[in-house]
C-alpha cells in the first residue's frame, strides 16, 4: 500500500463503466460500476500534481462531497502494463480520507474508520431528541441504527 498527501485539486465526472458491446459492466450484486478520476495537487515547493482512478463506491461518493482545496490522504496501488511496446502507469486509489481541516469543520477521529464515526455520531444524536414523520420523539431512535 502506498499513500499521498495532498490538496484535492480536480474530480472529475462518475462514468458508468461499459463492455465493448455496449452493455453496462455489472458488479456481483448485480449492480452498474462506475469510475471516477480525481488530482491531487502534493505539498511540494513546485506545482506537482497526481492522478488517481477510483472504482470504489465509498470513494465516488465521498468524492461527491468533498469541496477543491480540501486536504487528504489517498491510499493506493501503482499498476503499470505495456501496450503496442509503451508502458502506461495508473495510480488506482482505495482509501481516501480527510486529513486536516479547519477549525470551524468537522472534525473526523483518528483513523476516520466507520465504526468511529459510528460512535461519534450515535454519542452527539444521544444529546439531541430525533422526531418522527409526525413531529413526535422516537424514544427508541438509538436501536434502529443500521450500524
Amino acid at each position: 500500500m502506498l499513500e499521498i498527501y495532498g490538496k484535492l485539486h480536480e474530480k472529475g465526472e462518475r462514468q458508468e463503466l461499459i463492455k465493448k458491446d455496449g452493455e453496462a459492466v455489472k458488479d456481483h450484486f448485480g449492480r452498474a460500476m462506475e469510475k471516477m478520476n480525481f488530482v491531487i495537487r502534493l505539498k511540494s515547493s513546485k506545482e506537482t500534481y497526481v492522478q488517481f482512478e477510483t472504482m470504489k463506491t465509498d470513494i465516488l461518493n465521498f468524492m461527491g462531497d468533498t469541496a477543491i482545496g480540501t486536504e487528504l490522504r489517498v491510499g493506493f496501488n501503482a499498476e503499470s502494463r505495456k501496450w503496442n511496446d509503451r508502458w502506461f502507469t495508473s495510480l488506482k486509489a482505495f482509501e481516501c480520507e480527510v486529513y486536516k481541516v479547519e477549525e470551524d469543520e468537522l472534525r473526523f477521529p483518528k483513523g476516520n474508520s466507520k465504526e468511529a464515526v459510528a460512535d461519534m455520531m450515535r454519542t452527539d444524536r444521544k444529546n439531541k431528541p430525533l422526531f418522527d414523520n409526525n413531529g413526535d420523539i422516537d424514544d427508541n431512535y438509538d436501536s434502529q441504527l443500521p450500524f
